[in-house]
């Protein structure tokens, strides 16, 4: 009976962080997703989203993606920057974190010229907070 008074509460933490495990894996899953769909819906819109690479980790706390060279382009605007990521909570969509990291380009285009902008070394963080109403 011993035995059972401690396998019993070891195999329902063991299901817990099991189903904790797979529940941040749809997440991360989700989040990739939603990452991909946004910047084929920029395209759509004129607005050209690329990156060198994109990484998903986090786990088991947040879901991170990091971006390497993400480079946000409009008709007339430019943004770029060494490094970029955004965090979210697995329990909670509607607030995000984004961390700018290294140095940033940022331009301008206009009938009297181009402007240019260049933040070397920087660290740069924001935060989105989605409410409903």
């Amino acid at each position: 009976m011993k035995s059972l008074r401690v396998l019993i509460p070891s195999f329902v933490l063991l299901l817990a962080f099991a189903a904790w495990g797979v529940w941040w894996s749809i997440v991360a899953d989700g989040f990739e997703t939603a990452i991909a769909a946004y910047a084929e819906d920029g395209r759509a819109r004129g607005v050209d989203v690329t990156y060198d690479s994109l990484e998903i980790d986090g786990f088991p706390f947040r879901v991170t993606a990091s971006f390497g060279n993400l480079r946000v382009a409009g008709p007339d605007w430019l943004w770029q920057a060494d490094g970029f990521a955004v965090d979210v909570l697995p329990y909670n969509f509607e607030h995000f974190v984004f961390r700018a990291e290294g140095s940033q380009h940022f331009e301008t285009r206009t009938a009297d010229g181009t402007s240019t902008l260049d933040v070397a070394h920087v660290v740069g963080l924001g935060s989105l907070l989605i409410a409903d109403g």
